[in-house]
């Protein structure tokens, strides 16, 4: 398990998997949700809202598993801020599944969303410096 934020622990969120509109997104591993603070919760830096990224792997699929895990574990900088922020990584085994979950800054926008709108407020004069 990896953290950037001291006081950032997942317990202090709350995601209702069995509601629709917590349902950000859904890839071919995995969902992303998006998570509440705990009314009980002093908000000490805290973001009101996150984004949980679960994906999930099959024992017959643990060296895939095992790559992204390291992928994240070892490649992604905690403190880059040019996108998302992450704030905790964790990576656990449950039957015969592994389930990476990665809890990261809520984003209006997807990135697709996001990417073409940058694109579009460029033009190639730009992109040259």
């Amino acid at each position: 398990k990896q953290t950037l934020l001291e006081n950032f622990k997942p317990e202090y969120y709350i995601c209702d998997k069995n509601n629709i509109e917590t349902l950000l997104g859904s890839g071919s591993f995995g969902d992303v949700y998006k998570a509440q603070l705990k009314d009980n919760i002093p908000k000490t830096g805290l973001p009101n809202e996150i984004a949980i990224k679960t994906i999930m792997f099959t024992t017959s699929e643990r060296k895939y598993a095992e790559t992204e895990w390291n992928f994240f574990k070892n490649s992604l900088n905690f403190e880059c801020k040019n996108l998302i922020q992450m704030f905790f990584l964790s990576n656990e085994k449950v039957k015969n599944k592994y389930i990476l979950k990665i809890y990261m800054d809520f984003c209006e926008k997807t990135l697709h969303d996001f990417m073409e709108e940058t694109t579009r407020q460029l033009c190639i004069g730009e992109l040259k410096h």
